[in-house]
């Protein structure tokens, strides 16, 4: 609320005279702004000189876009020639963005000479806050090789759908010469306007604050409270009446502003906390006890935050699966020492037991975001993410709120019913406390593979960030470097992969595949799918490198078939290529299929109509980002032979987007397996990379670890969904536990579907019950839109999920088909 009205970060570090470089634009004049075209033009948009949230001069851009609706241009854009065509002599870009709304709209550039697309040229993604300035310094390091930077003619801006009407005011568009300081930052005037931005939400959210605080019930609380207020008081009458003269002292005082916010909403949370505590009938004395879904992400520290009072955990899995949840234990007033947790036998009304080893109480680790990227994280700093199962008793201090990854892993011959049984809590110096603790084990199985094919990669490596180059070309030389490390374990990193639904392999492999790993998954029966090379363009060079490319194809190919695994055998190429290399890709995919007619090709080429309408006719499976898959497309390609999976990476970037980044809600890559694939009938997902790991040192302690999310750019936890922990062991992370239990969504979903086709063959029940049955089920079959309306649309309320899973599940306990294994032997199926 507060938190989001006063969100203010600037990144000027060098302040220096105001003619710093070369202007591109700086819209002072009509002349200027006439210089701006239109590409794709929204009805109701406009470009105008405007003499508010100038920076440099007394003039700025004023942009407004209007929310995108069917008809109107998807890619609102528009754009104008430098006046300096020659960029060579300088290394930064610098431009200055104000968005006076609330909204925090996409936004982006191109720069690019004349010769080649748009699209290939230097491209950024700009993160802009809602009523916030930002001063953007563009390293021109990134621009594309092929970019002729001497000759720069295109300088495009452009949105994508917008979801709301939004304004920006865009001034000094400024190149900068090698070791030249930036411009001064603009001061006077229009820091006034934007603390005229600021004040009145800002007053009007401590009015809220200061109303919902009455309501506070515990004296300790409420006395931290309202002196927070206080002192955010002093700071709203001081933008209203006295607004800070520079942007050093506005950036200060917004920045401490927010802080007061976050403690004021994380005091008001912990007061629900315990009054809901006490109506439940719990101790609040010196623990709070809370319980929260496996799909959310709880902040330890600084963020307001939901859970329950925990009087009991319940779990819920078929045999062969899995199933989390979270308990929060909160130290109120002091540090809980060497904090563990146990769990007892568990039976059920037979007296059957659950193995005590199949359940676990890990402690959950925190990662610090330290950076700020273009898919607008609501915070920065400590995230929840890896899971700790190597760490021992823990201290938790005062006011931190401490999670526990409670799982249960249901053994393949368990039987059936409700378990009981107990966590108990073990704080030093303090009572224990027992915690009920259920366990539901459904009738049915979930597959040992990957009920969705899945084509991910898993090939250690870093990804040197600017700031740790250097560092990084030494660390790579230490065996404890996680890259290195990881190796002392490698069979270990193959098991946990493949229990977590991911076979071992890499969509980029240029060599041969790695036949022991195969052969292991082979033998344990959970081999789904692997690449047997990544194709490319030395199918076409020439017929020497034709014949080279196929010869060493023909090796691998006769190894597979020898080992029995060839139908899980597929080829990858022409990653995300564009149209103009379609020609290419065609004759290399049909020279494969000419000589390998049997293998399956898949490529993330860029034709959205999935070979329909273009040249590229021997590819067996297309794989689009998530955002343009087009389900009618699919279908009609599926009437041709053809599969259609989908794929996200670093895109899609922003909310609400389906992604699992360390920032993002961690119902997200859950649906995206589960409800989302079923609902759009994807063939397959596909995933770039698992394992990029930026940290000098493995995790050896916690739950605070020095593990560095950030894996590409300013992303964090892109392309790296596990971590590396003590002698080189994997560490599983809460995006890989949504991921696979996203996938056993989807098996059960399949698995409906498959039984309620057995059932209209050869019903099992009386024709009353069974018809009664088949129409539950049918119905069931249909993803609500409560849960996923479309791809922009679906709830983030884990208990929506749930609720859709156990409906499912009852449905299958009721008629249960023991015969129904859909997967055991199932391969890739591109076709």
């Amino acid at each position: 609320m507060y938190t989001r009205l006063v969100t203010f970060l600037l990144f000027v570090t060098t302040i220096a005279y105001s003619q710093s470089g070369v202007l591109l634009n700086d819209f002072e004049t009509d002349l200027d702004v006439d210089a701006v075209q239109w590409k794709s033009h929204p009805s109701d948009g406009s470009l105008a000189r405007s003499s508010e949230f100038a920076t440099s001069g007394s003039s700025s851009l004023h942009f407004h876009c209007p929310a995108w609706v069917k008809g109107q241009p998807e890619w609102p854009s528009f754009e104008f020639v430098p006046k300096t065509a020659d960029w060579t002599p300088f290394d930064r870009l610098l431009i200055d963005i104000t968005n006076p709304g609330d909204a925090s709209p996409e936004f982006h550039l191109y720069a690019v000479d004349s010769k080649i697309r748009l699209q290939s040229g230097l491209g950024y993604s700009f993160r802009i806050q809602g009523r916030h300035f930002e001063r953007f310094v563009i390293s021109l390091s990134d621009f594309p090789k092929e970019v002729d930077r001497a000759h720069i003619t295109r300088f495009h801006l452009f949105t994508s759908h917008p979801v709301q009407d939004f304004d920006l005011y865009i001034d000094q568009i400024r190149l900068l010469r090698p070791g030249e300081a930036l411009p001064a930052e603009p001061s006077g005037n229009f820091v006034k306007q934007l603390a005229a931005l600021q004040a009145a939400p800002m007053a009007e959210a401590i009015a809220q604050l200061t109303k919902q605080g009455d309501g506070i019930q515990d004296k300790s609380i409420s006395a931290q409270f309202h002196s927070i207020l206080s002192r955010a008081n002093e700071f709203s009458n001081q933008f209203a009446n006295d607004p800070p003269s520079t942007l050093s002292k506005f950036d200060a005082l917004t920045l401490e502003s927010r802080e007061l916010a976050r403690q004021a909403e994380r005091l008001l949370s912990m007061d629900h906390f315990v009054t809901q505590s006490r109506k439940a009938g719990l101790p609040v004395d010196h623990l709070l006890v809370g319980r929260a879904s496996s799909m959310e992400k709880i902040p330890p520290r600084d963020q307001p935050f939901t859970v329950d009072a925990a009087n009991e955990i319940r779990l819920n899995a078929a045999r062969r699966g899995h199933d989390s949840q979270q308990l929060l234990i909160l130290p109120i007033h002091e540090t809980a020492h060497k904090v563990h947790l146990t769990v007892s036998a568990l039976k059920n009304d037979t007296g059957d037991s659950l193995p005590s080893a199949s359940i676990r109480c890990r402690v959950t680790g925190y990662v610090k975001t330290e950076t700020h990227p273009p898919y607008h994280p609501s915070y920065t700093g400590w995230w929840p993410d890896p899971i700790l199962d190597f760490l021992g008793p823990i201290d938790i201090p005062a006011g931190d709120l401490q999670s526990f990854w409670v799982s249960v892993s249901v053994p393949e011959n368990q039987t059936a019913g409700l378990y009981r049984g107990e966590i108990t809590l073990h704080p030093e110096g303090l009572p224990d406390r027992a915690i009920p603790l259920y366990v539901k084990v459904r009738r049915y199985a979930v597959p040992k593979v990957s009920p969705l094919p899945v084509a991910i990669t898993f090939s250690p490596s870093d990804h040197p960030q600017p700031d740790t180059k250097s560092l990084q070309a030494q660390w790579r030389k230490h065996p404890d470097y996680p890259v290195n490390l990881w190796k002392k374990q490698k069979n270990l990193w193959i098991d946990f992969l493949a229990d977590y639904y991911i076979n071992y392999d890499n969509l980029y492999r240029s060599g041969s595949p790695d036949w022991d790993v195969l052969t292991r998954l082979r033998d344990q029966g959970r081999l789904r799918a692997f690449n047997l090379r990544l194709f490319g363009g030395a199918l076409t060079h020439s017929p020497e490198s034709r014949e080279r490319a196929l010869a060493a194809t023909r090796v691998d190919y006769e190894k597979a078939k020898e080992l029995g695994i060839l139908d899980k055998a597929y080829i990858y190429g022409f990653d995300e290529v564009p149209a103009d290399q379609f020609p290419t890709l065609e004759s290399a995919a049909a020279e494969l299929k000419r000589v390998f007619p049997d293998l399956p090709i898949m490529t993330t080429a860029l034709d959205a109509s999935y070979g329909l309408e273009s040249q590229v006719k021997s590819i067996d499976a297309w794989c689009p980002l998530t955002p343009y898959y087009d389900l009618s497309k699919a279908q009609a390609a599926r009437k041709g032979g053809k599969k259609v999976w989908w794929y996200i990476c670093c895109c899609p970037a922003t909310s609400p987007h389906a992604n699992m980044f360390v920032e993002n809600h961690g119902i997200e890559g859950r649906l995206l397996m589960g409800a989302m694939s079923a609902k759009y009938q994807v063939d397959g997902f596909l995933y770039y990379q698992i394992s990029i790991w930026n940290s000098e040192k493995p995790i050896t302690s916690g739950p605070y670890t020095d593990w560095n999310p950030r894996s590409w750019r300013s992303w964090n936890g892109d392309g790296s969904w596990t971590c590396v922990g003590p002698d080189g062991v994997p560490v599983p992370t809460i995006r890989l536990e949504n991921f696979r239990d996203g996938l056993q969504d989807y098996a059960a979903h399949r698995l409906l579907a498959a039984t309620v086709a057995a059932e209209k063959r050869d019903p099992k029940l009386s024709s009353d019950s069974s018809a009664k049955w088949i129409a539950a089920a049918t119905d069931a079959l249909v993803i609500p839109d409560s849960l996923v309306t479309d791809m922009l649309q679906y709830s983030r309320d884990a208990e929506v999920l749930l609720n859709w899973r156990k409906r499912i599940d009852d449905l299958l306990d009721a008629n249960f088909r023991p015969e129904i294994d859909l997967w055991e032997s199932s391969g890739f199926s591109v076709r």
